[in-house]
């Protein structure tokens, strides 16, 4: 493995002064690519959204709903258990958060707009 090798990582710490370069690894996995491409549109960390104090407030439960809904459509393998467990939630909660963003969708024409740019950013 090349020692020089840099690619991004989800679970990168704060003061890092590139947030999400580790060296020595090689891929990401698509759901970290998923979660860190939802967190760039909202212009937040993913470390400060899986922050235990951030929890509850809007736009970290808007990201996390986005994540789980994306993750769930692309990842169709994944079951709702894995999807929650990604945020360490239950399988009640990802499903709810796929309404919740199905929802929106449907009613939500700035929200269809910012979800169609993540489909692409994605290449779903």
């Amino acid at each position: 493995m090349n020692k020089d090798a840099c690619v991004i990582n989800a679970y990168a710490m704060p003061g890092v002064k590139n947030a999400y370069a580790m060296p020595g690894l090689v891929e990401e996995k698509l759901e970290d690519r998923i979660f860190r491409s939802v967190c760039s549109v909202y212009e937040v960390t993913p470390y400060e959204v899986r922050s235990r104090g951030m929890t509850r407030k809007i736009p970290w439960v808007t990201i996390r709903q986005i994540t789980m809904a994306l993750l769930k459509y692309d990842m169709k393998r994944w079951t709702w258990r894995k999807v929650g467990e990604y945020f360490g939630q239950d399988h009640v909660t990802a499903m709810h958060s796929y309404g919740v963003v199905k929802n929106y969708l449907e009613t939500d024409k700035s929200f269809r707009k910012l979800t169609e740019t993540l489909f692409e950013e994605i290449e779903l």
